[in-house]
């Protein structure tokens, strides 16, 4: 069982400016295996802090350790109102050392 911690992000409007309290969402795009069943139904949300940072602590599956391989995550982003701001339907977490900083 692979899980990733993601932090950072900075995440912005298409304006520039931060998506203070706002939040993502992460969805499988088929269910995977690893070791347990993870369902591409479940939608994960991410809360984000006043400065568009990934707000706590928030472990992802990793792709690269799901099977089937080939599996992503559509990641949404959302203002703190609720308005989609930006999509992202192909992002594959690898696995690695540390946390995958979404600033970088």
């Amino acid at each position: 069982m692979a899980k990733r911690q993601i932090i950072n992000g900075a995440w912005q409007d298409s304006l520039g400016n931060p998506l203070a309290l706002g939040y993502l969402t992460f969805r499988l795009n088929t269910d995977g295996q690893s070791g347990v069943q993870v369902a591409a139904g479940r939608l994960v949300t991410v809360p984000l802090d006043a400065s568009g940072n990934i707000a706590g602590t928030v472990l992802l599956w990793t792709n690269d350790t799901l099977s089937p391989a080939g599996t992503t995550y559509d990641i949404r982003a959302y203002t703190a109102s609720g308005q989609q701001v930006w999509r992202n339907p192909k992002f594959t977490l690898v696995s690695g050392v540390g946390s995958y900083d979404f600033s970088a």
